[in-house]
């Protein structure tokens, strides 16, 4: 009576605990197909693993609440590794060959990004998602906590976060980078690998890319590209992917745009660049005594080839 009651407006349960609304909500739906709030799912592993099976079945006769099966998809745990692991192969083939993915269909690109770790993340191992936070002490305070941090960061200025990006001395991985391979021709999307990481600079994820590439090349499976937001370590990762910087080393010759206009170009000698190669410690061939310049890569260019007689 009291959930047709909820359904039909007359009475007000928007005062009432989150988790209490959520939990006459749930009663008032059809039995099958009922889809739960991440924090109903939070509230409902905390009380499966405080009170064991027996005591959430005892619950389970006095209200609805998610199926065991349905929790334990969400806090199964199996054993992972940051980087390459051998297993994803025999893995990624036998989605490949289920979904009935050939040819064409294993060509593909990465798609890869960041985010941040959290306390007590809730993972959606069906969906391959994170849903939400688990923690089995204080759910709305720390929720709230959250809360407040993400709308301090946004109020914050670019200066100011750099300043308390440079001031936290971190022992343990703050974010993790994962990577998935998309097929061009089919809706097919597999985890590849993620990395812990605090920070990640262009030349790792160039490095990291070449190597995932190589290696799923080796089992059939052709990368073409890669897709990214608009962080900056992506845009300095892009602007340096080009076969044309990761092969020029000390000693090669190239023409350089020193007045940065991109009209004039003269013959330069590389001695060193950084790591990422986007800037280049060069020395004009036709005066020495000009001293050595660090240029960006967008004005520098391999030599042209010379003209035909």
């Amino acid at each position: 009576m009291v959930a047709n009651d909820v359904i039909n407006t007359k009475i007000d349960i928007s005062n009432f605990h989150p988790i209490l609304q959520e939990l006459i909500r749930v009663q008032s739906t059809k039995l099958n197909g009922t889809r739960y709030h991440p924090m109903f799912l939070r509230w409902a592993i905390s009380v499966y693993c405080k009170s064991g099976q027996a005591g959430y079945n005892t619950i389970k006769e006095i209200v609805r609440l998610p199926s065991i099966s349905i929790l334990k998809s969400y806090i199964n745990e199996c054993e992972q590794k940051t980087g390459w692991q051998n297993k994803i192969v025999d893995q990624l083939l036998s989605n490949l060959i289920i979904n009935k993915i050939w040819g064409y269909g294993r060509i593909g690109f990465f798609s890869h990004d960041s985010f941040k770790i959290q306390k007590g993340l809730l993972w959606n191992q069906r969906r391959n998602c994170y849903v939400g936070y688990l923690d089995f002490e204080n759910e709305i305070q720390e929720f709230q906590e959250f809360a407040h941090e993400c709308q301090h960061e946004m109020e914050l200025t670019p200066i100011e976060k750099i300043s308390i990006s440079n001031s936290c001395k971190y022992n343990l991985f703050t974010q993790v980078h994962q990577f998935m391979w998309h097929s061009i021709t089919h809706n097919f999307a597999f985890p590849i690998s993620y990395y812990g990481i605090n920070t990640i600079t262009a030349h790792n994820l160039n490095t990291i890319i070449f190597d995932l590439a190589a290696r799923l090349e080796c089992i059939g499976i052709k990368t073409i590209g890669s897709i990214c937001d608009g962080a900056g370590e992506n845009r300095t990762h892009i602007k340096s992917f080009d076969w044309y910087a990761s092969k020029w080393t000390s000693g090669d010759i190239v023409e350089v745009n020193f007045s940065k206009d991109k009209k004039s170009f003269y013959a330069a000698k590389i001695i060193e660049c950084n790591l990422e190669k986007t800037i280049f410690t060069v020395i004009p061939l036709e005066n020495n005594d000009s001293g050595i310049f660090n240029v960006e890569r967008t004005f520098i260019r391999s030599p042209m080839p010379p003209k035909l007689e």
